[in-house]
C-alpha cells in the first residue's frame, strides 16, 4: 500500500528543523502606514483595521514573554501628503492629535515619518514629536535651510543585542523641508550602524522606483520594513536566502506584523524561516506526488526514462529541497514571521476606544460634525 510521503514529511520536518521560535526571547512588532485612521474601515462586510484593534494584538504580542520592540514606518498620521477628500484640516490634524495619544499607550518604540506625515505642515508635525513619547528617526529629511531635523537612527538593545533602525524617505515635495537623495546617504550609514549593532532594520518611506533601486544594492541591512504603498501586504520573495528581504504592511492600517529573532551573530545574513520552510514544504508535496521520500532511493533515470520533462522537474525541486534543508539545518540568523489581519474577530481594546471615543467628541464640539472618512474610496 502507498504511504502518504508528504505526511512522513510533515512530521519529519519537525525533528529535521526543530522550533523556529526566538531563543533570544526578541519579538518585533511592525507597523505602517495607518493613514490617519483610528477606526475600522466602513466596507460593511469585512470592516478592517482601527487602533482598538491594534492595540489588542500589540498587548498580546507583549505577553508572551518576549522582549517586544514596536516600530512603524511611516505615514502614520494622514492619508495622503496634501489635506484634501473632505477632510477638513481641523478634523484631520485633530485625528493625527488621537493617533499620537493611541501610540503613547500602546508603546511604541520607534517611528519613521514619510511624506503623508507632513501634511499638517512642519510645525504641526513639531507638535506632534514633543507630544510623543517614542522617538522619531530619518537620515534623509531635512529642513529647508539644510538642517538635521531627526537622528538618522536608533540603537534598541534587548536581550543584550543591539538593533539598529535606520529612518529613510524617497524624495517628495514640500516647501517646507529638503528630502535628499536616500541613496546618496544610506551606504556610509550602514558602515556607521553597523559597527554598533548586531542586526540592522530599515524603515523606508519607499516609492516603487526606489525599492526596485535598493534591490539592486549590496548593502549589508538584514530587512526592509516598507510604508508609502496602496497595494495589499507582501512578503520578501526569496525569504532573506538571496537578496534583503522586504516587508509591506498594506495600507490603512489593517495589519500587524510580527516577527520573532534569534541573533547569532552580526556576521550572518537573516533568514525567514517560515518562508523557507513552506518554500520546502511546497517541494517536498511536488515530490511526494511521484512517491519520492527521504527514505527511499530511487532511480530517477530508470523510472522515467520515458519521460524526460518530469524527470528534469523532479531533479530540479530533489536539488531545491536538499538546498533549503541544507540553509534551514546551518541556520545562524533566523526570525520566524507572522501577519495579523485586524478584522472584527480581533476585540477592541477598551482603553484605546475610549480614548478616541471621547477625543472625537470634543472634535465634533469644536469643529462640528465628522465628514465620512471612508468617501471616495472602494473597499472591494
Amino acid at each position: 500500500m502507498k504511504r502518504n510521503t508528504f505526511l512522513y514529511f510533515l512530521i519529519s520536518l519537525t525533528f529535521i528543523f526543530g522550533n523556529f521560535s526566538s531563543d533570544n526571547g526578541i519579538r518585533l512588532v511592525l507597523t505602517s502606514n495607518v493613514n490617519g485612521e483610528t477606526d475600522p474601515c466602513g466596507w460593511k462586510k469585512k470592516p478592517m483595521g482601527g487602533l482598538a484593534r491594534k492595540s489588542t494584538i500589540i498587548k498580546d504580542l507583549k505577553s508572551e514573554g518576549h522582549d517586544v520592540i514596536v516600530a512603524d514606518a511611516g505615514n502614520l498620521f494622514f492619508k495622503k501628503d496634501k489635506l484634501s477628500n473632505g477632510i477638513t484640516i481641523d478634523h484631520a490634524k485633530a485625528t493625527a492629535n488621537i493617533i499620537v495619544d493611541c501610540f503613547n499607550i500602546i508603546g511604541c518604540d520607534v517611528f519613521s515619518p514619510g511624506s503623508h506625515d507632513f501634511a499638517g505642515g512642519f510645525d504641526f508635525m513639531q507638535q506632534l514629536q514633543k507630544k510623543s513619547d517614542f522617538p522619531y528617526i530619518s537620515a534623509n529629511i531635512f529642513s529647508s535651510s539644510g538642517e538635521r531635523l531627526y537622528d538618522p537612527y536608533v540603537i534598541i538593545e534587548k536581550q543584550g543585542k543591539k538593533i539598529g533602525f535606520i529612518g529613510l524617505s524617497s524624495v517628495f515635495l514640500n516647501e517646507q523641508l529638503t528630502v535628499k537623495d536616500p541613496f546618496k546617504i544610506l551606504k556610509d550609514l550602514i558602515n556607521e550602524v553597523e559597527s554598533k549593532t548586531d542586526m540592522i532594520i530599515l524603515l523606508f518611506n519607499a516609492s516603487e522606483k526606489d525599492l526596485n533601486r535598493l534591490k539592486t544594492k549590496d548593502y549589508d541591512i538584514d530587512f526592509v520594513v516598507r510604508s508609502r504603498s496602496n497595494l495589499p501586504p507582501a512578503v520578501s520573495k526569496d525569504g532573506g536566502s538571496a537578496s534583503i528581504p522586504i516587508y509591506s504592511i498594506g495600507m490603512r492600517g489593517k495589519y500587524v506584523f510580527e516577527f520573532d529573532i534569534n541573533i547569532g551573530d552580526n556576521e550572518s545574513q537573516f533568514l525567514d524561516v517560515m518562508f523557507l520552510e513552506s518554500k520546502l514544504e511546497k517541494s517536498e508535496k511536488f515530490l511526494s506526488s511521484y512517491n519520492i521520500d527521504y527514505e527511499e532511493s530511487i532511480d530517477l533515470d530508470f523510472e522515467f526514462k520515458d519521460d524526460p520533462k518530469t524527470l528534469n522537474q523532479i531533479k530540479k525541486k530533489l536539488k531545491e529541497r536538499d538546498d533549503l534543508v541544507s540553509v534551514l539545518n546551518n541556520k545562524i540568523n533566523y526570525f520566524s514571521f507572522r501577519k495579523y489581519s485586524l478584522d472584527k474577530q480581533i476585540k477592541d481594546d477598551i482603553k484605546i476606544l475610549n480614548v478616541i471615543e471621547n477625543e472625537k467628541k470634543k472634535m465634533v464640539d469644536l469643529f462640528g460634525p465628522l465628514p465620512d472618512p471612508h468617501k471616495g474610496h472602494n473597499h472591494k
